[in-house]
């Protein structure tokens, strides 16, 4: 059950240098500096006799295990923690096995007052069932009070879930997530020696899973990287008790759609599913799986969303983008072309800066706005060239900070319209957040 157990620093040394995870890290072909890393690393060891729980979220395969065997060096060196102890939910069967293998722990180290100095690094918990009576249970008793947890997991509902479980019980601990990289991390990190449209076309080919960008830079494919992703969502939805092949068919349909707003009945019409309300439990199941964003209808002026209007719907990464147009399904799909991989990228831009409400609205002539709140309006072309009526809809709106981001490579203003590439927008200093917790 145990990933490992470090007490010493020749343990630390000896799992450092044997473990799978950390020596691939230490092949990469590049050098992705974690948004949250040093953020954890200084909580967690300003709270080391305190103790508290630490929620990390994010898709499979971004590269949470090996934030938190980092995490467990640079803690463990610090000599701020006596002992160290690594669990894989993937190879615990319940929350009873969990609370057992705690209380085994604990018993171990009894004379050290509440676990005092142990910290516990649990990957990929949400594969435990029911995982979060095993940790209620042991917080509410005060076992763990002064030991410092360390969770990760990649379903974001079942870990929101948790966390609303233990208010005023998680000590200085905080949530965060790990995403894929964005455009602007890609950039700066990747090391590949392009620009502009040139880098920002190729990210929309790999994505920003560390596993595809290696894969592109050694082998300029990835094909490996696909299949790789292709199988954890299909494992995931397999464990969630729902079919793999309706799954096949609703990305189908999502690509089909494309950038256009639908409902969870018109998606029906073009897949086998018997209800809508089976589609709307399979996208919120990928929406919780960091597969896919929603973005909805907003009501200008009072910022709510319409639950009964269509909704767009996105991949989160292109990669996972050009998995669903591959996956082999009944009827050819065809590609949906650079518009819907641009506005997507620009959504999971908007989504990340954290408390921004935003949807899509239309104006007084049923022109669409892409994305809209009070902070902006955006329309996103993927064109080289802007044509005669690609302003038309934000010119009809009455908006401080209105934005055209199209596939060119100038910047102007236009009637009050900030016209800029796509890439510039993202890769802008004051449009991107600081990390999310």
């Amino acid at each position: 059950m145990f990933l490992q157990k470090i007490s010493n620093q020749i343990e630390l040394v000896a799992w450092r240098d044997s473990d799978n995870d950390l020596l691939r890290l230490k092949e990469s072909r590049f050098f992705w500096k974690w948004p949250i890393f040093d953020q954890l690393l200084k909580a967690m060891n300003k709270d080391c006799s305190s103790g508290g729980i630490y929620i990390i979220r994010g898709p499979r395969q971004v590269g949470k295990s090996c934030l938190v065997k980092k995490l467990a060096c640079a803690l463990f060196e610090t000599n701020n923690f006596h002992s160290a102890y690594l669990l894989r939910g993937d190879l615990i069967d319940d929350y009873k096995e969990l609370a057992e293998a705690f209380t085994g722990i604990l018993e171990n180290h009894k004379d050290r007052k509440n676990g005092t100095g142990l910290l516990f690094l649990i990957d990929e918990i949400t594969f435990v069932s029911g995982w979060q009576r095993a940790v209620k249970a042991l917080v509410d008793t005060g076992m763990i009070s002064r030991s410092t947890l360390v969770i990760t997991g990649s379903n974001s509902y079942d870990l929101k879930k948790a966390a609303e479980l233990l208010p005023g019980r998680r000590g200085r601990g905080f949530d965060s997530e790990l995403l894929p990289m964005d455009f602007r991390d890609f950039r700066k990190y990747s090391g590949i020696p392009l620009f502009g449209r040139d880098l920002f076309h190729l990210y929309l080919q790999t994505g920003g899973f560390p596993h595809s960008i290696n894969e592109y830079i050694s082998l300029k494919s990835t094909i490996n990287s696909q299949s790789v992703y292709l199988s954890w969502i299909k494992g995931d939805i397999l464990k969630a008790g729902k079919s793999d092949e309706l799954l096949k068919e609703l990305f189908g349909a999502l690509i089909q759609n494309g950038a256009q707003p639908a409902g969870f009945d018109a998606i029906r019409h073009k897949t086998s599913f018997g209800s809508h309300n089976t589609v709307r439990e399979y996208i919120e199941f990928l929406e919780s799986a960091f597969v896919v964003n929603q973005v909805p209808f907003i009501k200008p002026g009072i910022w709510t969303f319409n639950p009964k209007k269509n909704r767009k719907i996105f991949f989160r990464d292109p990669l996972i983008t050009r998995i669903a147009m591959k996956w082999p399904v009944h009827k050819e799909i065809a590609d949906p072309g650079n518009g819907y991989l641009y506005e997507s990228v620009v959504a999971e831009h908007l989504k990340r800066l954290g408390g921004v409400r935003f949807g899509y609205v239309r104006n007084k002539s049923e022109q669409e706005i892409d994305f809209y709140s009070e902070d902006f309006a955006i329309e996103v072309k993927s064109g080289k060239r802007l044509a005669s009526d690609d302003l038309l809809g934000l010119k009809k709106i009455d908006h401080p900070s209105r934005y055209l981001l199209y596939g060119g490579d100038e910047s102007l203003q236009q009637s009050g319209i900030n016209i800029m590439p796509v890439w510039d927008f993202l890769e802008n200093e004051k449009n991107n957040s600081t990390p999310r917790s």
